[in-house]
């Protein structure tokens, strides 16, 4: 298992052959020889004595050269074993993460399909495989939405349908109202021009009245536009100084990170540095240890040289035996004091023997101890029985400090593992990954997750099954709703047209002159619902062949599939350009439901001060009766004596029916046009939706394909980001339900004002047959009462004068409607409107039981009279003078007053309506830089023909000024659109935030973990030095069992004490933290 270092041959052998490149030693001083007969016998005993014990210490400075090399070998096996562990722990950390990015990956796509699919059981699906199921889950989702909004068109295109043959027939019903009273109202037009000249002069101011209004409205709506478009370019700038802001903090943590990894960098190459001094101080070690077989091979010499000194040839001085006997009792001396010397260095032998003994002991069972963590690594684990292994480790009996450090190392590394593995498995945990009953380790979860992959394989088989089903149901379903709006179309356009019929009956039995207009009318009305049978049979179509395209988009789908798996990266930038396109088409959308809200609303408030204007129209109407009726009582009075006079007075009390009728016709037509701009407006609307809807299917078309290439975390983003869009689409559902809130209260409005005219007309028809009942009694009357007129009657006639007060009372309550006090009018009016509905039932009663009134009606002539002459007021005038004495001009100078200010007041009204209509339209053509505007002059000295020319010329005008406006409020809501489109854009930067968060947190985390690095290379650098010591103290040691041997050795050159200190210092070892983490 481990790769023991190249084993070396024993010092003493190398001694034996000698040391190559050694310098030899010096030669040892000759001791005084003599002839073999001259020795004495104790010189002898002593020489073999000292070769005896030569020979034993030679023995015991092998067996300290065979433990040294003992010491380096298990050095090098436990450098071997570090390597090993670090590259294993590496290899398994590497791997280890690679599972759990995998299980992670697996585990998130798992957890997503489940929610998804338990969500959207209702979609129609197919394929099986997991991407085409999350763009068909897609695709779902978009059909069940684009259902939902299909079926609120539907209700929507209903109300309105009805809404249009409810207003149609209004319409009709209220055109043959108007051509009855029109035939009525041209025979009193020309008695009641003073009363219609009064009404057209206010009628004149309210009108003038509104166009101030809705100018002020228009202002108003154009200052908050600009204020707003203001305030959006303001919020634009800001969110892009955010977003710089963001952007520079983002290269600042991008600089952050490329520090922090240039500093790992740095500390790696520190750990190479370290890891080759460490090889260094190994191979110092290994010189030291040749320097000791050398100083063994030079005492070996030294030995041999005393042996040939005293086994060799006399020397050619000979020496005396004191001379010998002084070298005896030396060699003795020195004998002696080598003794003491052996004894003090057997003791530290054994001493150091029993440590090397103790130490090969603890480094065996440290070894036994790792291989056993090793076989236990190899099988399955946990996080329990991991620790439990580590404690067993730690739990050995007290090491050696060399072991005791090795031992901590190893725990430290040990303990890093088993944070890695509680952390995988309380991530599992959180997964919902359910513990394993036994200790069984990493092999039940996966067990686990294999377990569930596959539960989860079936179940997405089951709900692929389930979709099948539905996908054909929902199939079916669509056929027969298809068919039965067929048949509904087909039902309406026959009723329609059967309605037309009948309509048509009953305009050519009532109104023979208008017979072709109405067919004309008739004929538009049959090719606009044919067109509207067309449309709806297209919609059918189209609906059929988005049906089909989707059947095709569903195969070509599975054959892209097969085709696109390369395209990851066009993938995302699709995505990207499709999600940019959906939120501006979604932006799109909401700001035209908004536009059409707002548009509602406003047609609320005009409907409402429509009401308003009807109520006060009425209300004068009602005050205009209850004037005439008080002035048609005063000559009713006087009846009885003045029979004639009655004849020529009797045909003015029709008079109030014609302004009531003028005013509601005016009201009926501007409804009319109303309704027209409405439906306009309307139908533009949902062309500009259907447009966007048809843009929106492109684009999710686009998105589904896109989704299809998507890798799993992209899938997830974007899962993220339909959720979003999902919330945006309920919102969007609550506006529209909003909407038809408003839609139902408008229709609330609308019936209660169908019902007000209802009443209205109902008020009108019994105005109609009192007078009619009351013209019956007068003829009546005049039959029983024909010879009883007189002459002389004439005299007592009321004077014009008293014509005069109701004409100015009827200025002064226009006056005070168009002024401050408004609503005390209005209370008034409701006061006089309820009195005039009692006195109208109390001439019901009256009618019954008292004697009708006297009601003359003109012959044929005279109305062709009346009919030729233009002024009424003259004609009166001169059939009173007829019949009065000449006495003078005095009674009728005040008529001819009077008419003269009408027409005068008439004159000014209508210079100042014109004068106003000038002033506006130059100030249009000013705004909105017309340069040249024809027929802005007056048409007061113009003839008809001029006139009609002028006419024509502002009717283009105004058209050129409605093109101006149009173009100008297109580019407000381009500029609009383009508002939220940076308002959408600013949203990715806020998003920015999450980004940087983790990125501060990454940052966070790495700090950390440089400060647990930077402790651990200050634990390791204790202890290297603690094994540098060891060594030294070895070392020394050695020189000291090495010293005796060698009485005067000669160092080499190269070893110094300085110059082996030197490198020493430099080889210090260094070991960075990350090579033992």
């Amino acid at each position: 298992m481990q790769q023991a270092g190249p084993r070396r041959a024993p010092p003493s052998e190398k001694g034996r052959l000698g040391a190559p490149g050694a310098e030899p030693s010096p030669p040892l001083p000759s001791l005084p020889s003599h002839p073999a007969g001259l020795q004495p016998p104790s010189q002898e005993e002593t020489i073999l004595k000292l070769g005896d014990e030569i020979n034993r210490l030679s023995a015991f400075e092998s067996e300290c050269s065979r433990k040294d090399t003992l010491i380096a070998e298990l050095q090098h096996e436990i450098l071997a074993m570090n390597e090993k562990v670090v590259a294993t722990l590496a290899k398994k950390d590497t791997e280890f993460h690679q599972k759990l990015a995998s299980l992670d990956k697996d585990s998130e796509a798992k957890a997503e399909e489940i929610r998804r699919l338990k969500e959207q059981v209702s979609g129609l699906q197919r394929n099986t495989s997991e991407v085409l199921y999350h763009s068909l889950s897609d695709r779902d989702l978009q059909i069940a939405h684009w259902k939902q909004e299909n079926e609120a068109l539907k209700k929507s295109y209903a109300l309105t349908t009805g809404l249009v043959t409810s207003l149609q027939k209004d319409v009709v019903q209220k055109e043959q109202r108007f051509q009855q009273l029109k035939t009525e109202t041209e025979k009193l037009r020309q008695e009641s021009r003073e009363k219609d000249n009064q009404l057209a002069y206010i009628s004149a101011q309210c009108s003038r009245i509104k166009a101030e209004t809705k100018r002020e409205l228009r202002d108003r709506d154009l200052s908050a536009h600009q204020s707003r478009i203001a305030e959006l370019e303001l919020q634009a700038g800001q969110s892009k100084e955010e977003a710089k802001k963001r952007c520079a903090e983002q290269e600042a943590l991008t600089r952050r990170l490329a520090e922090a990894t240039k500093a790992e960098g740095e500390l790696k190459e520190e750990t190479e540095r370290r890891t080759q001094q460490v090889q260094e101080l190994g191979r110092r070690e290994r010189l030291l240890r040749l320097e000791m077989e050398q100083a063994a091979a030079q005492a070996q010499h030294f030995r041999n040289q005393v042996l040939r000194a005293l086994f060799s040839e006399l020397p050619e001085k000979p020496l005396t035996d004191e001379q010998i006997v002084e070298e005896i009792h030396q060699m003795q001396e020195s004998k002696q004091g080598s003794d003491q010397k052996e004894a003090g260095l057997q003791k530290e032998v054994q001493i150091k023997g029993l440590e090397m003994e103790k130490l090969s002991s603890n480094l065996a069972l440290l070894k036994k101890s790792l291989d056993g963590f090793q076989e236990f690594l190899k099988t399955s684990f946990s996080a329990k029985s991991l620790k439990g292994a580590i404690s067993q480790l730690q739990s050995l009996p007290p090491l050696a400090p060399l072991a005791s450090g090795i031992q901590a190392s190893l725990a430290r590394i040990f303990y890093s593992v088993l944070g890695w593995v509680e952390a995988l498995e309380s991530l599992l945990r959180n997964m919902g990954v359910d513990a394993p009953a036994g200790d069984t380790g990493m092999a039940a979860y996966m067990k686990q997750l294999l377990d569930q992959h596959h539960s989860i394989t079936g179940q997405v088989q089951a709900l692929q099954n389930q979709l099948r089903r539905a996908e054909e149901s929902q199939h079916s379903t669509l056929q027969e709703k298809l068919k039965e709006l067929k048949e509904q179309l087909e039902g309406e356009s026959q009723a329609r047209e059967r309605e037309i019929q009948e309509e048509e009956k009953r305009q050519k039995e009532v109104l023979l002159r208008r017979a072709a207009l109405e067919e004309a009318e008739l004929k538009e009305a049959l090719e606009e619902e044919r067109k509207r049978g067309r449309l709806l049979e297209a919609e059918v179509q189209e609906l059929s062949q988005a049906m089909e395209g989707r059947r095709d988009l569903e195969r070509t789908l599975n054959a892209r599939m097969k085709e696109n798996l390369g395209s990851l990266e066009d993938a995302k930038r699709g995505k990207a350009v499709a999600e940019e396109k959906l939120s501006v088409w979604e932006r799109r959308l909401q700001g035209l439901e908004a536009e059409a809200e707002s548009l509602r609303q406003k047609h609320q408030q005009e409907i409402s001060e429509y009401q308003e204007q009807v109520k006060q129209h009425a209300r004068t109407i009602v005050e205009l009766e209850k004037r005439l009726s008080s002035t048609a009582q005063q000559p009713k009075e006087e009846r009885g004596p003045q029979p004639r006079e009655t004849k020529k007075e009797a045909p003015k009390p029709p008079l109030p029916a014609s302004p009531g009728l003028c005013i509601m016709d005016e009201f009926h037509a501007f409804l009319k046009e109303e309704l027209a701009a409405a439906k306009q407006e309307i139908q533009a609307n949902q062309a500009v939706i259907a447009e966007l809807k048809k843009e929106l299917c492109q684009a999710r078309a686009t998105m589904s394909d896109v989704i299809g290439e998507l890798s799993e975390k992209q899938k997830a983003e974007l899962e993220e980001k339909r959720s979003l869009v999902q919330s945006q689409a309920r919102e969007l559902g609550l506006l529209r339900e909003k909407l038809s809130e408003t839609s139902r209260m408008l229709a609330q409005r609308e019936t209660h004002l169908q019902a007000t005219t209802e009443e209205l007309r109902k008020a009108r028809e019994q105005v109609k047959e009192l007078l009619a009942k009351m013209k019956a009694a007068e003829m009546a009357r005049l039959v029983q009462h024909k010879g009883v007129q007189t002459m002389g009657a004439l005299q007592d006639q009321p004077p014009p004068a008293a014509k005069e007060p109701p004409l100015l009372c009827l200025a002064d309550l226009g006056a005070r409607c168009k002024g401050s006090r408004h609503e005390e009018v209005i209370h008034r009016q409701k006061e006089t409107l309820a009195e005039l509905r009692k006195k109208l039932r109390k001439l019901e009663k009256d009618a019954k039981n008292s004697e009708p009134l006297l009601v003359v009606r003109k012959g044929p002539e005279e109305k062709r009279e009346q009919a030729r002459e233009k002024d009424p007021v003259a004609v009166l005038t001169a059939a009173m003078g007829a019949h009065q004495p000449p006495a003078g001009p005095s009674c009728i100078d005040p008529n001819v007053a009077t008419e003269r200010t009408a027409r005068l007041e008439m004159a000014d009204a209508l210079d100042l309506s014109e004068n106003l209509y000038l002033s506006l339209v130059r100030g249009l053509s000013s705004l909105m830089d017309v340069e040249q505007l024809m027929g802005l002059r007056t048409l007061k000295h113009l003839s008809q023909a001029e006139r009609e020319k002028v006419s024509l010329l502002r009717q283009k005008n105004l058209e050129l000024l409605l093109d101006r406006i149009s173009k100008l409020k297109s580019r407000l809501e381009r500029k609009e659109s383009l508002l939220k489109e940076y308002e959408g854009d600013s949203g990715p930067f806020r998003s920015n935030r999450h980004s940087l968060q983790a990125y501060q947190s990454e940052v966070a985390k790495l700090a950390d973990q440089v400060y647990r690095d930077a402790e651990e290379k200050a634990l390791l650098k204790e202890a290297l030095e603690r094994t540098r010591l060891q060594l030294s103290k070895e070392k020394r040691l050695n020189k000291a069992l090495k010293k005796p041997k060698t009485p005067a050795p000669r160092k080499p050159p190269s070893e110094s004490p300085k110059a082996a200190e030197g490198p020493r210092e430099a080889c210090r070892p260094r070991v960075p933290c990350s090579g033992w983490a």
